[in-house]
């Protein structure tokens, strides 16, 4: 059951989604909320379908993050993508599913939003896709954009 600060938390952040990512859709319940939107781009290999999951203890404990779809993910070699790997920083399987669940959070913070966070995805999905391409780690890439876009 949500308390009243979390209930009108989660109602904001639906219409912050709502406005911004139409194509996520946002499923509130009285235990459990979660955003599920596709991604997709014609030069992409696969359609992608992130899911946020919202946990009893949101806003203050971090929310998960999966790879729904394709459920099983492969890298530049062909073989199944490492869970947990900090080079593709993902953090585990969701293994009766097989859902990959993505890091994109070094330090979970009460004050982001689940928008920052489907955000995160969205940046994730586009680096895989370049490994696809390339073969170059995400945390490489993640260090390129850094090191380019940092004063």
């Amino acid at each position: 059951m949500w308390t009243a600060r979390q209930d009108s938390r989660i109602r904001a952040e639906r219409d912050v989604m709502d406005r911004l990512l139409p194509h996520f859709v946002f499923f509130f319940s009285w235990s459990a909320s979660y955003v599920i939107g596709r991604e997709w781009s014609a030069g992409f290999r696969h359609s992608y379908e992130l899911r946020l999951e919202l946990g009893i203890g949101y806003p203050d404990e971090e929310p998960y993050l999966y790879i729904t779809c394709p459920s099983l993910l492969f890298d530049y070699y062909g073989d199944q993508l490492a869970c947990p790997s900090h080079q593709f920083h993902t953090l585990g399987r969701r293994e009766e599913l097989g859902w990959t669940r993505l890091c994109h959070s070094k330090d979970w913070d009460p004050r982001k939003s689940c928008l920052a966070v489907i955000q995160r995805g969205q940046l994730w999905i586009h680096l895989y896709e370049q490994h696809l391409r390339t073969g170059q780690s995400i945390d490489d890439m993640l260090w390129d954009l850094r090191r380019r876009y940092t004063p």
